[in-house]
Parts: structure tokens; sequence; C-alpha cells
């Protein structure tokens, strides 16, 4: 008896700042999707940084056992501890998570909701101190499934939710103030999943659709774009020579970029937050800084020919660039020349 299986679907995460496929994420499945997937005579296997769903076929290619209607979930979580030191997030880490989900087009995801990860008991803060507010939980579909109107009499700052007998999924407390005045907050409940450090929750329901044309998924990451500072520290130069040296990207048409031009910066008119000037230099040295003029995106590969310059000779063709490691994109250069 031979055993088919063929791509349901597949989830895929990328990152701009390696041009592609993101290594920095691993899936984590909860093992209560585990149990529907198998039910549905589906697997899920993750290779060469994607997770595929296969379902077990029949002899005409169509499912053993449909499963339209499944909702698959899969948690994502950062292995690189320097992510975020590259990336652009949609979340803040520590506080919230991003969930993605394809309600709204079954064969895409829809925009990330940051939402909290929190067990199925949790308390809601409210956002505003007027009275009378009410108060309703309601699941991603719109559902309501309990609501309260705090008066001031009450006066309670947070309300308590208990979704033991509910389903794992993102649930939305909204609150209507007088004055129209409103505020709303998500939240993503799964016993399992809140036991994990996650970025982020998948949630794909399958469509019929899929089984017979397999539906691809992407969550992209966006890369950083921060001002790229060169500090450079030029010892036993004169004054000719410091005012010479000049910082120009030539590698841009090669890299098939945008050129990234700077601004030259004297010591004493550096911005608040900038490296001091009198960090820089002592009595034998001189500092100057080249700003970029607009944020400059992380790239893995980084740029070529961000060259320094004096009198317009190259005397560094590839300037150093921020590695992951590095929380920002200052970058001390250091020059020396014997003491005359």
């Amino acid at each position: 008896m031979n055993i088919t299986f063929s791509v349901l679907c597949s989830v895929e995460v990328t990152h701009a700042y390696y041009g592609g496929r993101c290594p920095d994420v691993a899936f984590v499945i909860p093992s209560d999707s585990g149990a529907s997937l198998r039910r549905g005579r589906l697997i899920v296997k993750p290779f060469d940084g994607r997770l595929f769903v296969l379902f077990e076929a029949a002899e005409d290619g169509g499912p053993l056992v449909g499963a339209t209607g499944t909702v698959i979930r899969a948690g994502l979580a950062i292995t690189n501890p320097s992510f975020g030191n590259f990336t652009s997030l949609s979340f803040s880490p520590g506080s919230t998570i991003a969930v993605y989900d394809n309600q709204a087009d079954p064969a895409q995801l829809g925009a990330p909701v940051a939402s909290r990860l929190t067990g199925p008991v949790f308390t809601h803060d409210l956002a505003h101190s007027e009275r009378p507010v009410d108060v309703a939980l309601k699941s991603a579909a719109g559902a309501t499934i309990a609501s309260a109107t705090i008066t001031a009499a009450a006066n309670q700052p947070s309300c308590s939710f208990d979704l033991s007998r509910y389903s794992p999924g993102r649930y939305t407390v909204s609150e209507a103030y007088p004055a129209n005045v409103t505020a709303s907050a998500s939240y993503y409940v799964d016993a399992e999943l809140v036991q994990e450090s996650l970025s982020g929750i998948v949630e794909i329901a399958i469509d019929a659709d899929f089984y017979d044309t397999a539906a691809a998924f992407t969550v992209p990451f966006d890369t950083r774009a921060e001002t790229l500072r060169y500090y450079v520290v030029a010892r036993n130069y004169s004054v000719a020579e410091f005012d010479s040296l000049s910082v120009v990207d030539s590698g841009f048409a090669d890299d098939q970029r945008p050129q990234v031009t700077f601004a030259k910066v004297q010591a004493n008119n550096f911005a608040a937050g900038e490296v001091p000037a009198s960090l820089l230099g002592d009595a034998d040295s001189r500092g100057v800084l080249f700003r970029s003029n607009a944020p400059v995106p992380r790239r893995a590969s980084g740029r070529q020919r961000l060259e320094l310059k004096r009198n317009g000779d190259v005397i560094i063709g590839n300037l150093p660039q921020p590695g992951p490691e590095r929380p920002t994109a200052d970058l001390i250069v250091h020059l020396g020349k014997p003491k005359p």
C-alpha cells in the first residue's frame, strides 16, 4: 500500500535584511493544533526555513480526509538574539506579539495585529478613568463572549476574564466611554504558547482550494533604517590633511542600490545623542563626523566601497559597517601618522 502526501500550504518567513528567506525564526506547533492536524491526516514539516503542511492524498489526488475549516496555528520564535538590532518590529518585545491570519483573504496573510500573549485567565487594565464604561470581550470573528458596565460606584481599574472553556486564539477587549471615547486591546490566549518566548503567531484556516492549489504564505520582516555615522579620529594630521577627509559611496552602481551621501560635521556641531567630541581626541588628534543625510537600511551583505578619502585619494576602500550585534550604526575610525 502506497501512502502519498501532497503539499497543502507553506509558510515562509522573509527579511529585507537578508534579501530573502530569514534564518532567524523557528516554528512552534502547540499540541492541540498538532492533534487537529492529525485528525485531518495532515503532517507538518519544517524544511530550509519554511513550514510545510502536507495532506494524505487519495488515489484521485484529493484528500483522503478533508480538513477544510481546520485552523493551523504556529508560533514564531526568534532564534537570533541580535534580531531586534536590525529589524523594524511591528510589536513591542516583552509586551506584545504579532498575530497573522488569513481571515480576510484565504490565500494570503493579513497585516499583523499587535496582541498580548496570555494564558486563559488574565486581567485587562482599563484605558481611561471616566465612568461608566461598557466593556466587551469578543472573539476574533466578532462574537461577544462577555460584557459588563462598570460604573463610578464600582470604580474598578481593570477587568478579569476566564477563557479556560474557550478555544485558544485571538480575542479583543473593547471599551466604550462617555462622549464617544473608545479603546480596545487585542489578546492572544493560549495556555501552552504563553510558556514560549514568541515574537508572533500564524493562524491559517484551511480553504478547500488549498487541495487543488497549494497556498504559499509569507511573513515578512522589514529591516531597520538608521543614520549611519562615521566618527573619524585622525592622529598627527595637519589641518590641511584633516580638512581634506571625505566619505564617499562609490559602490552604489555596482550594488544596484541608492547612493548614500554624507554630511561632514565638525566636532563643535555634534548633535545631542551623538558621541561627545571630547571622547574622540586628545592633544595630538582631531575628530570629525560623517553623518548620512538620510536613514540607511541595514543589510546582511553590507555595502561595497563606502570609501574614506583624503584629497580625493582612497585611504580606506571599504569602511566598516554595523554588524547584526551592534544596536546602533555609530562607528569610530582611527587614522594615524608618526608624530613629526
